[in-house]
């Protein structure tokens, strides 16, 4: 297992000591002493827990280098070391995210029952992550069950068109000694178009069913992203006897994981399928506009709105309003996570009379707003 990384800034040489000496048993310890000293340290080792004083000589204090670490990575934890009745120091420090405090004189226990009960929630960080890559992908195997049945006829289909042209031509070269070359070129073309579809369907499949957390963020079409959405939707929409109509004012690149936006896509689609399949009219009408430095997916079916009462529970965790076995609950609360990690939101247009959902995506991706992991910070 790895150690656990630790990082501490403290101008007082034996103060120092005394806490290095302590944790460097048990963790990986690395000292400093000066919060512009400990900033370069935190950008080269990577530490998973800092202790800082908060008075220290130099361009700025303790303080001023917890807001510039959470300003790089706002899960790291900080621990405040204080003077004995510092109370507003401590209160600025909790505030501005401080995960514990420690007083001086501390002794020996406090320190390590700090740095033990750190190392347990960052335990529990990274359990709550992984919790959450599952229940993303408990999601996105939901979806593709829902879709199954489309897709496998969506399939089959250009499977029909290929044999049969495969039969066709064999029985020309069997019965003609003179191949008409117009005719053959028009069986291959129907065969390359089947081909291409087939293609274009697995493609679409790969980019949505594969783990895409660490995916990095990089510029993508939006009109590749929707088309390869719509493509996985439409044959379950068809079959169903829905409507789907799009339109994208603006093809441009928007700086995003492509497979995670299309999850947030498919369930959506999915979702408004479902909605309408027992209205007498059936359709989905899907627009992209740009917004300045923004990107709007607009996504209305034929329903009739969210009611009033629901709209507050809608995206909460295991929330459903499908019938028992017909929907985890977890479809819009994870396609809203996932748009607020690229900077966006996912809201309900209550304004509208049919049932619209508004995808808002900056296009432009600032690197100062993300964390190490790639997720805008809750504050940006």
């Amino acid at each position: 297992m790895e150690r656990l990384r630790i990082l501490i800034a403290e101008d007082e040489s034996e103060s120092r000591l005394i806490m290095s000496k302590i944790l460097q048993a048990h963790y990986e310890v690395t000292t400093t002493k000066s919060a512009p000293e400990a900033l370069m340290a935190f950008q080269q080792k990577e530490p998973h827990i800092v202790l800082t004083d908060v008075h220290m000589p130099g361009e700025f204090d303790g303080l001023e280098l917890m807001r510039k670490i959470r300003n790089l990575n706002d899960h790291i934890l900080i621990v405040i070391i204080t003077g004995y009745g510092d109370k507003a120091t401590a209160i600025e420090a909790i505030r501005g995210g401080a995960f514990d405090l420690i007083e001086k004189p501390f002794r020996h226990e406090e320190l390590i029952h700090i740095v033990q009960r750190a190392s347990r929630y960052r335990w529990l960080q990274l359990e709550n992550k992984r919790q959450q890559q599952d229940l993303i992908a408990a999601s996105r195997l939901s979806a593709l069950g829902e879709m199954s049945a489309g897709i496998a006829h969506e399939i089959n289909n250009p499977l029909t068109v290929i044999e049969g042209r495969s039969i066709l031509i064999r029985k020309l070269i069997k019965k003609e000694k003179m191949i008409n070359e117009t005719v053959m070129y028009k069986h291959l073309e129907q065969i390359e178009s089947s081909v291409e579809r087939i293609t274009k369907i697995i493609s679409g499949l790969q980019s949505f069913s594969r783990q895409s957390d660490r995916d990095p963020y990089q510029p993508e079409s939006i009109h590749h992203i929707v088309s390869k959405a719509l493509d996985l939707c439409k044959d379950k929409a068809y079959t169903m006897g829905v409507e789907i109509n799009s339109a994208i004012e603006e093809d441009v690149n928007i700086d995003c994981r492509e497979a995670q936006i299309g999850q947030v896509l498919i369930n959506l689609l999915n979702n408004a399928v479902d909605a309408v399949q027992e209205l007498i009219e059936k359709w989905i009408d899907v627009r992209v506009q740009r917004r300045h430095n923004r990107i709007e997916i607009i996504i209305t079916d034929s329903g009739n709105g969210i009611p009033l009462e629901l709209r507050g529970k809608l995206m909460t965790p295991f929330f459903t309003t499908k019938p028992v076995g017909q929907g985890t609950g977890l479809g819009l609360s994870i396609s809203k996570g996932i748009v607020e990690d690229h900077g966006g939101s996912l809201s309900i247009d209550e304004n509208c009379p049919n049932t619209r959902f508004i995808v808002d995506l900056p296009i432009y991706r600032d690197t100062n707003q993300r964390d190490d992991n790639g997720h805008y910070r809750k504050d940006s």
